[in-house]
């Protein structure tokens, strides 16, 4: 879910806050956020915080209806057990509009506010960029001198933490299954990840470089925020295409062993999660 029902996701990323809570101050939480990377005068912030506004009203209105009706879908899929690949595949591609639809929305006000950005506070921004990417080519070399044995561990650790918040206790059976049928399975594409991240913001930072050259800066810039994907290399979207795959396949074939309990564990945690989404639009 890198990456999709984004308000949503941030709000799980906050450790010790409810998604309510950080939903309804999101607007200074961002602020506190992007102070990391730039710093806005105070008519940039004004500009910004009217942009945050909108976003909110618009996903309030037209986007958390349908994150509630996916959940419903998937809640149906689960106590029917009627899964297949084509549902999940669906599903998928659902998870990916929600965020392309949240992105659409938000690239004209962002462009918007880059017009207004000043050479420091570009160059500022592209340097906490590199910072970051130099620290997690760092973490990537770490994991790498890791063996196997050491990696897989950890990832049956969160794979295995992940299923049991949805799915209660695990059976050795199904824990077996994590690791033969998902873990054993999935390539590492963290350091294809940084090299696309890095190409992207090279983009990005040519762009801006240029853009006093540039009579279609604004539309140049609007392109590359709609579709940084175009910068993702061929190897990486085969990889990635694999893990889907597998991730799919892992799922047609553990959905299955779910008990009872385990499916009303499941059920309780969708109701919940449609209950805190539906609060958030009051």
């Amino acid at each position: 879910m890198k990456k999709h029902t984004i308000i949503i996701l941030l709000c799980l990323s906050i450790a010790g806050c409810s998604s309510s809570f950080v939903y309804r101050n999101i607007d200074w939480l961002v602020h506190w956020y992007l102070d990391d990377y730039i710093e806005l005068n105070a008519k940039q912030e004004e500009q910004f915080d009217q942009a945050m506004a909108r976003w909110l009203k618009w996903h309030q209105k037209q986007e958390l209806d349908a994150y509630v009706e996916q959940l419903e879908d998937i809640k149906s899929v689960a106590l029917s057990r009627a899964v297949d690949q084509q549902i999940i595949e669906a599903h998928q591609e659902r998870l990916t509009q929600h965020w392309h639809r949240v992105r659409a929305f938000a690239v004209p006000d962002l462009v918007a506010i880059a017009l207004t950005l000043e050479d420091e506070q570009i160059t500022y921004l592209f340097a906490q960029l590199n910072r970051e990417n130099r620290e997690r080519a760092e973490e990537i070399a770490e994991n790498n001198e890791q063996s196997k044995q050491q990696r897989d561990k950890k990832r049956l650790k969160r794979a295995r933490r992940f299923a049991e918040e949805w799915l209660g206790d695990l059976s050795v059976s199904q824990v077996n299954m994590i690791q033969t049928l998902l873990v054993d399975r999935l390539s590492d594409n963290s350091a294809q990840w940084l090299h696309y991240q890095e190409d992207y913001q090279n983009a990005l930072r040519l762009a801006f470089a240029t853009r006093t050259q540039n009579p279609e800066f604004a539309s140049t810039l609007s392109e590359l925020l709609l579709a940084p994907e175009q910068y993702r290399s061929t190897e990486l979207v085969q990889a990635h295409q694999q893990n889907r795959s597998i991730f799919a396949d892992f799922l047609l074939q553990f959905a299955p062993s779910f008990s009872d309990e385990q499916i009303a564990h499941l059920v309780a945690e969708i109701e919940q999660w449609q209950q805190d989404i539906l609060a958030l639009k009051k």
